[in-house]
Parts: C-alpha cells; sequence; structure tokens
C-alpha cells in the first residue's frame, strides 16, 4: 500500500489531488444535509430498567408511554371558552396529521384557567419524527393563544439549531487564528495539505453519519469529537510527513529515493496512528449509551479519513513543492547545527540527566493524576431545558409548564407494574406521594392487560439532581414489583452505566494502546525497563481525557467560574459533553502517541542508544503537536461564547485536554520515559 502511495505521489501528483478535491467535494455535498438529519440524543442506557419500563409499556400501549412534546398554550380568555377550544382543535389536528404522532391529549388547566398543555404522544422514540413535529407546529398560526413548544422533542429541536447556528459563527471567530499557526508551521506551499485532510476528516464524518442516521438512531454529539479529531490527526500526521522529508532530503536529497524513504518510515507511523486511534475511537462502542455509540462512530470515521487523506496528499504536495519549502519548525536536530531548533533545546534539558528526565516525568505523571481525580464523582446532567438559553421557546414552554401546571406534567415519573388487585394499586399510588421528593401521583391505569402505570410527578426541576434523587427513592420504596421510567430514570441509569463501563473501556484503550507501542518499539525493547516505559507511556495517554474530565467536575459540577463563563450550574456537567471530551482526546492522544514512539524507534536504526535520539524525536513530532494543539484549542475556546451550557462545556474540556496532552505527557512524560528506556 505505500508503495502504492509513493507511485502516485511521484507520477501523477495532480491527479491525485484533483480526485482528493472531488472527495471534499463529495463530503461537503454529504456534509450540507447532516444539520437536519443529526441531532443531539435523548439519554438512553441499553438493558436498564428505564428502556425496560418504556419497551413494556410502549408494547402495551402501542405508543411511547411518556409524553415526547408538550405544548403549552396560554390565552387571555379561560381553557373552556369556545375560542379557546377552536385553537386548540386546529394545533391537534396539524399534529394529528403527522404518521409519527399516536395521540394527543389534553393535559392540566392552570388555576386561572388560562394555561394548559397538549400532551404529545409518539408512536416510537425516533428523534426524526419528533423533530418533524416540532417544525410542523412552527409555521402554524396559533391564533389567539401564545405557544411554547416543550418537553423532550423541543429541548432537542432548540438545542439543534443552536448547536448548528452558533457553531458557524463562533468557528469563524477561530480562522485566523487557525491560519496563522497553520501558515507559521507549515508555510503557504504545504499549506494545503493539512487543510484538505481536516477537512475532508470533518466533513466526511458529518455527511456519513447524516446518512447513517437514516438506517439508526445517532447523534450530533459524535460531530464534535469528530471535528477534534479530525483536525488534530490532519496537521500532526502532515507535519510528521514533512519533518521526515525534510531529514531524508538533507541525507538524500529532493529525490525519488527521499519521497518513497519518507513514505516507508512517516507513512509507516501515520497508518498505524490511524489505526490505533480508530481502535480507540470505537472503544466507546463498549459502553451501551446512545451518545458513547455515536462518538464512537464519527471519532473513527474522522480517523480513517483524516489519516488517509494526509498520508495520500502530502507526499503528493512534497513533490510539488519547491525543495526549499518544508516548514522550518519541522526541520532535523542533528548535530550542531540544530542549535537554534527550540523542540530539540527544551527535550536536550529535559533529557540530559536520567535522574531529571525520571524526576519530571513523575512529576508530571501525579499532577495528572490529581486533575483527573475529580472525574471520579462525577455526575452527569442530561441536556434539557435549563441547559438552553433563558430565550429559547422550550426553556420558556417548561417554565410556564412547571409553574402553571405542576412538574407532573414536565417530569413524570412512569411506574410500570402488573395489574395485581386494585387495592394494592391504590395503596402503592398513595406510597408514592408520601416518597421523598415525589410532588404528586396519579393512577393506576391499565396499560394493556397485564400491566398498570402510575405516573408521579418530582418535586425537584425535571433534568436536575434533585429529580434523578427522587427518581431513585421511587425504586427504593417501591413495595410492588415495578419498573421505573421516564426522563429522569433515564438520566440516572445512563449515569451509572457511564460511571461503570467507563474504566472497562479506559482500561481496554490502554491495553490496545500498550500493544501498538509495543509493535512499533519492538527491536528497541531489549531490556525489561524499556518494555516497562513503553507501557506506562501507553497507559499515561488517558490521563490528559480523565484529567480533562476531573476539570469539567471541577467547574461546572462544583459550579465555579459561573460569572465568568456566564453559565447557571444544573449540578453536573451535560452527558453528551463529557462523552465528546473524553472521546476526542484520548483518541487525539493516542495517535499522539504512536508517532512519538515511531520517530524513537526510526533514528539510529531503531535504537534507544543514543543520548541525541530523543531530542531528535522530538524535534520531528512536538511541532505538529504544537500546531494541531494551537488550532485545535483556539477552535474549541470559542465555544465558551455559545449560550449553550454543554458547549461551554466541550470547549473548556477539549482545550484543557489538548493543552495538558501536549506540556504534560509529550514534553515531559514521553520524553522523560524514553530516556530512561535507554
Amino acid at each position: 500500500m505505500l508503495n502504492a502511495v509513493a507511485d502516485a505521489a511521484l507520477r501523477r501528483p495532480r491527479a491525485t489531488l484533483a480526485a482528493l478535491a472531488a472527495v471534499l467535494v463529495l463530503a461537503a455535498a454529504l456534509a450540507a444535509a447532516a444539520p437536519d438529519r443529526l441531532a443531539p440524543a435523548p439519554p438512553e442506557a441499553s438493558g436498564s430498567e428505564s428502556e425496560r419500563a418504556a419497551d413494556q409499556l410502549g408494547a402495551a400501549l402501542g405508543h411511547e408511554p411518556g409524553p415526547g412534546m408538550l405544548v403549552v398554550t396560554k390565552g387571555r380568555q379561560p381553557v373552556r371558552s369556545a375560542v379557546y377550544g377552536i385553537a386548540l382543535d386546529v394545533i391537534t389536528s396539524r399534529l394529528e396529521a403527522n404518521p409519527d404522532v399516536a395521540e394527543v391529549r389534553r393535559g392540566p388547566v392552570s388555576r386561572d384557567e388560562r394555561t394548559t398543555a397538549l400532551e404529545v404522544y409518539f408512536r416510537e422514540d425516533d428523534p426524526g419524527g419528533e423533530q418533524q413535529a416540532v417544525a410542523d407546529l412552527q409555521d402554524l398560526d396559533p391564533g389567539p393563544l401564545e405557544v411554547a413548544i416543550g418537553g423532550q422533542a423541543g429541548v432537542l429541536h432548540d438545542a439543534q439549531q443552536g448547536l448548528w447556528d452558533e457553531l458557524g459563527t463562533l468557528e469563524r471567530l477561530a480562522l485566523p487564528v487557525c491560519a496563522l499557526v497553520l501558515a507559521i508551521a507549515f508555510g503557504l506551499p504545504l499549506f494545503a495539505g493539512p487543510l484538505l485532510a481536516a477537512a475532508i476528516g470533518v466533513l466526511g464524518s458529518m455527511g456519513l453519519m447524516g446518512l447513517l442516521s437514516e438506517l439508526t438512531p445517532l447523534s450530533a454529539v459524535g460531530i464534535a469529537a469528530a471535528a477534534v479529531i479530525a483536525i488534530g490527526m490532519a496537521i500532526e500526521a502532515c507535519l510528521v510527513l514533512a519533518a521526515r522529508y525534510r531529514e531524508e532530503a538533507m541525507t538524500l536529497g529532493h529525490s525519488e529515493v527521499a519521497l518513497r524513504r519518507t513514505v516507508e518510515v512517516a507513512g509507516r507511523a501515520v497508518v498505524i496512528a490511524t489505526l490505533a486511534a480508530t481502535a480507540v475511537a470505537a472503544s466507546l462502542a463498549a459502553i451501551p449509551v446512545l451518545d458513547a455509540r455515536s462518538t464512537a462512530l464519527a471519532g473513527g470515521l474522522a480517523a480513517v479519513l483524516s489519516g488517509g487523506t494526509a498520508l495520500t496528499a502530502m507526499p503528493c504536495i512534497l513533490v510539488l513543492a519547491r525543495p526549499g519549502a518544508a516548514p522550518r519548525a519541522a526541520a532535523v536536530a542533528g548535530g550542531e547545527g540544530s542549535a537554534g531548533d527550540f523542540w530539540y533545546r527544551v527535550t536536550s534539558a529535559i533529557t540530559r540527566q536520567r535522574l531529571t528526565a525520571g524526576a519530571l516525568a513523575a512529576g508530571a505523571i501525579v499532577t495528572l493524576t490529581a486533575v483527573a481525580a475529580p472525574s471520579l464523582r462525577t455526575d452527569t446532567v442530561p441536556l434539557d431545558a435549563a441547559g438552553l438559553p433563558d430565550d429559547a421557546e422550550a426553556h420558556r414552554a417548561e417554565l410556564r409548564a412547571t409553574v402553571e401546571l405542576g412538574s407532573g406534567t414536565t417530569a413524570p415519573v412512569l411506574i410500570s407494574t402488573d395489574a395485581t388487585e386494585r387495592v394494592e394499586l391504590n395503596r402503592f399510588s398513595r406510597e408514592l406521594r408520601s416518597t421523598p421528593g415525589v410532588a404528586d401521583a396519579e393512577g393506576p391505569t391499565a396499560a394493556g392487560e397485564k400491566l398498570a402505570l402510575v405516573r408521579a410527578g418530582t418535586e425537584a426541576r425535571p433534568g436536575s439532581l434533585g429529580a434523578r434523587e427522587a427518581t431513585a427513592n421511587v425504586r427504593d420504596t417501591a413495595s410492588l414489583p415495578a419498573d421505573v421510567g421516564g426522563r429522569d430514570a433515564e438520566a440516572l441509569d445512563v449515569n451509572r452505566s457511564l460511571l461503570v463501563h467507563l474504566p472497562i473501556v479506559a482500561g481496554a484503550a490502554a491495553v490496545i494502546l500498550a500493544a501498538v507501542v509495543f509493535l512499533v518499539l519492538r527491536p528497541a525493547l531489549r531490556t525489561p525497563r524499556a518494555a516497562g516505559s513503553a507501557a506506562v507511556l501507553a497507559i499515561v495517554s488517558k490521563l490528559p481525557a480523565a484529567a480533562a474530565g476531573g476539570l469539567l467536575v471541577l467547574v461546572f459540577q462544583d459550579g465555579r467560574l459561573a460569572g465568568l463563563l456566564s453559565y447557571t450550574p444544573e449540578g453536573g456537567p451535560v452527558l453528551g459533553a463529557v462523552i465528546a471530551v473524553l472521546g476526542a482526546v484520548a483518541t487525539v492522544s493516542a495517535a499522539r502517541t504512536v508517532h512519538f514512539a515511531a520517530a524513537v524507534a526510526a533514528e539510529r536504526e531503531h535504537s534507544f542508544g543514543s543520548t541525541a535520539t530523543v531530542p531528535i524525536a522530538a524535534s520531528l513530532t512536538l511541532p505538529g503537536f504544537a500546531a494541531s494543539t494551537a488550532v485545535v484549542a483556539a477552535t474549541a475556546i470559542v465555544l465558551v461564547g455559545s449560550d449553550l451550557v454543554g458547549a461551554k462545556e466541550l470547549g473548556v474540556g477539549v482545550a484543557a485536554g489538548v493543552i495538558l496532552d501536549l506540556v504534560f505527557v509529550r514534553a515531559l512524560i514521553g520524553t522523560g520515559l524514553a530516556r530512561l528506556s535507554q
């Protein structure tokens, strides 16, 4: 395969780049339709009690047991008036015309008899159908009523619109910084390489996710992680290829042999790094949560597309560029001529003494571990109305419904139990009313022939930790065998599932990365000390992601910097943001580890023997890591200006994660462990 890449670059560079440009156009066309197909997903944990309750009740009722959408209406006349009734009938008829809507019920009426809600029940829990139902109502004239669409469908619709609208504006603010960094790192002749690889990685993964969402439910959260992975891997792979070419050209001249040697050595590293990153991203699929599975798929696609494009495009650009166009930042640091190379001098100072290198590496590991420690107490919250801007329609709808109609309308706890004696069911309903955190309970009502349904509303705001605690209390105190579901039960189950499966996934990802590092460094692993250093490097490569998760807990769960970041604490970071941050940072970190290991192995005939080996390997890789860190951090940090709390968390987590990875893992731990293994 690598020979074919070199042949294409040497014989048909323009044709190869033209083909990649066509791929970019196709990816852009597919990505243009993705925002309408992809939306943030509701919390969902496969095999959980809440899913079991929803499945049982859904099968018995013939539709989803809880309302997927609330249409909250307010008028000047009483709800029972003819004018108000006609307006409600018009809205109901519009909703019932949607084939995904199974039933529309009229909910409770406020004390002043001016406010009520229509509860919309969908046939299936399909985000696409729910989004269409919201869109159908937006162009409807409500007549004399004030209408606000809330519920799960309304929240996801407003989050989808806000996410895609804000991302375009905010990311344009980061473009000048990104362009400047790439121009400095690569120079104008080589600028197209990382740009093309990143664009195909981002747009291609987005477009393919949009297509796949027609076959299976997917979450837009995966796109955020995919963008980080594609940008980071594209820049790093292109700079590794350019740096290796400059080194080979210094020895062999700008010849066919130099390019083939570049593709053989650095191209192999790009292939292995791409495979490792794909495997690490795919490991998230082991978490039975829709956001995690979507991130695994999108992250894997982004890694393959960006890595493959970089490997194909960069050799062609090196052939077409003038000999002097190789980036100065990627110059090889060898011998006396390397005195001015920043990274060579820094890593030489760090690794000159074995004791110093070991102490700095140990200190960096301890620091990252301390920052990551708070992640052990993570309490994620679902994306709900509280995380939307105050003027968002779903936020207004839920606030009005909660205040004027009661929390049972907005956050019902759905209890599915066997239809035993009526007396026992009534007693069970009364017990629920006295459960801590429960405001009221209604039912039981028959759900088919074998099940009974009881609905309870929580005193706390839906989506909050208080509502989740009330749901846990219902489960703990239920006197009848019952499955408890509803929005807050789903959030509770998803958080538990994440905390149970995440350590397993992290361990599996570390084992995969360790195996890859052993493969890359196999010729150098001649002593137990060298093998141990390689294993430790693979394990500590997971620490930046864990540290980013710990910072999300320290800032957003503990409510710090609320004024500076302009957010209202919700008791925990948003589930989707946590998964996207962990997946993106861990994947980028895995690719960096492989690139560094490959550079070390390639120097001095795959030997750790020379003390200059580590600084040379660092000078070949750290410029790319620094450039990608600057671009990714600049792209991410502008999200702090978003009105969506989840977007703020994503920006802070990603920026912190890649910076911690560069400073602690790449500059200190990686070089220190490599020095200790000599």
